[in-house]
């Protein structure tokens, strides 16, 4: 008789408090996820239909089937037409206590004015990395900022904490813990001077120079030119379809760190399988290595809601996260953070008084007041609708017209995409003919360490004004065959 979940059970279960600030929602998820990973719930257990799940705990359906879509997303659940919703096939490793943790919910304010454009900003065409500034709330952003400037007091004038500012340390525990289900307390949270700033703190902490560490393959070239200013060695792992090759990984150990990014690989846009991350978990835990998790654009996922952190599923205290505001809001805010487990807190703190690496105290208080106020959940909800549009358009547009030449992967999140040739040509003189037309591209080739399977383009879109796109793309068609055909 196959497992399934007596809908009298739900109740005992799941249990939800109407009274918390933690969304029903998150709650519903979150307890979902403990019942899984603890081995309570086994592979193929059928859980009642969403109508009658909702009704049992007294919730919406659309509650209900939000948690099965965003399970279903992360790997925890599978869904097929006619046979229901069931627990997937988790890969074996040790069952995993993730403590239930109460996490205040900020209500939206409505009103207000509205989102005052900045002036016109002009990125390359397919520049990466370049958010749409002008489609940030310049104007709440100056009210909010100017309100905190004039009530400061004499004492934010003096030198302050090194770790950052407490209030918005305590806004961000509450936005993880919403939005990736990161379990920490304010005290773990450090705000850097940007997210280069945290990644070289970690890598002068964790790594002595001439230690060994492992990297993705291909990645962020800014990895590799901290690890190279530090005195660090890396080697790359290959990037499947899954993810970090774990298998690759082991036979290159030993190192002290790992550097992923699960949640939307850099460039590749792959998220990491959740059989992947258990495991990477394991080998960090076994091998006594530290996993540094880069989730540089998590914010920014179209369908669905945020994928939960690898970080949310760290049960020994190996991950140390990183995040910044640079991608959802503007490069020159230059706030960025760490998130790191207890036993490095005092370390890292210590190192950031002696480093200087602090962004503005005021601004500190003017973003933890935008968080506070709602106006960054505003923000980013519009953001994901646009970018998404314009990556629906771009990805549209270079079918119809370089549909013969490229091949182009739109993951589910992000401000990129990867568009892979169909055809070969020499890298160079790719890079001369699209330079010779006034494109600024990155070729993938130049983000492998190793062996690049086949050439591709990365191409950003989102300061991309939405009507351009389709023009740009004919005339990079018209580029892309002059320098195959030509």
């Amino acid at each position: 008789m196959e497992p399934f979940v007596a809908v009298s059970d739900l109740p005992t279960l799941l249990p939800l408090k109407r009274d918390a600030d933690h969304s029903l929602q998150s709650q519903l998820a979150d307890n979902l996820r403990r019942l899984l990973l603890g081995g309570e719930l086994p592979p193929g257990t059928r859980l009642p239909a969403s109508r009658t799940f909702a009704r049992q705990l007294g919730v919406s359906r659309n509650t209900v089937t939000a948690v099965f879509e965003q399970l279903a997303a992360e790997g925890y659940l599978q869904s097929r037409q006619g046979s229901g919703t069931r627990v997937a096939a988790l890969p074996d490793h040790p069952p995993l206590a993730v403590p239930a943790v109460e996490t205040p919910s900020k209500d939206v304010p409505g009103g207000g004015r509205g989102p005052r454009r900045s002036k016109k900003f002009s990125a390359p065409a397919f520049a990466t990395g370049f958010p749409d500034v002008g489609a940030f709330p310049l104007g709440d952003w100056a009210r909010v900022a100017g309100r905190v400037f004039r009530r400061a007091g004499p004492e934010l004038l003096a030198y302050q904490g090194a770790a950052g500012q407490p209030d918005l340390r305590r806004e961000l525990v509450d936005h993880l813990a919403r939005t990736r289900g990161i379990r920490c307390g304010p005290e773990q949270v450090l705000i850097t001077n940007g997210a280069q700033a945290g990644l070289d703190l970690v890598m002068r902490l964790m790594l002595p120079p001439g230690s060994h560490g492992l990297v993705e393959d291909p990645c962020w070239q800014g990895i590799r030119a901290a690890a190279s200013l530090n005195g660090i060695r890396l080697t790359p792992v290959p990037v499947d379809d899954q993810g970090f090759d774990i298998g690759a990984a082991e036979r290159l150990l030993p190192a002290r760190m790992l550097f992923v990014t699960p949640s939307c690989q850099y460039p590749l846009g792959i998220t990491m399988s959740l059989e992947r991350r258990l495991a990477l978990l394991d080998l960090a835990r076994q091998r006594d290595c530290w996993i540094l998790e880069d989730d540089y654009d998590s914010d920014l996922r179209y369908r669905g809601r945020p994928l939960a952190a690898l970080q949310s599923l760290d049960a020994t205290g190996r991950v140390i996260y990183t995040g910044t505001f640079s991608k959802a809001m503007f490069a020159s805010l230059r706030i960025g953070y760490l998130v790191v487990p207890e036993k490095l807190v005092g370390r890292f703190t210590s190192a950031l008084r002696i480093t200087g690496q602090q962004p503005s105290p005021m601004l500190q208080l003017a973003l933890a007041e935008f968080f506070r106020e709602g106006y960054f959940g505003r923000h980013l909800r519009r953001m994901r609708k646009q970018y998404g549009k314009k990556q629906e358009a771009l990805a549209g547009a270079l079918q119809r017209h370089a549909g013969d030449l490229l091949e182009v992967e739109a993951g589910d999140a992000g401000m990129q995409l990867v568009a892979w040739l169909r055809r070969s040509v020499e890298a160079g003189r790719l890079r001369r003919m699209l330079s010779g037309d006034g494109f600024d591209i990155r070729l993938l080739s130049d983000l492998y360490d190793g062996v690049c399977p086949r050439e591709g383009l990365f191409l950003g879109y989102a300061a991309m004004p939405l009507e351009s796109i389709d023009g740009q793309c004919r005339a990079l068609a018209a580029s892309l065959r002059r320098a195959i055909e030509g």
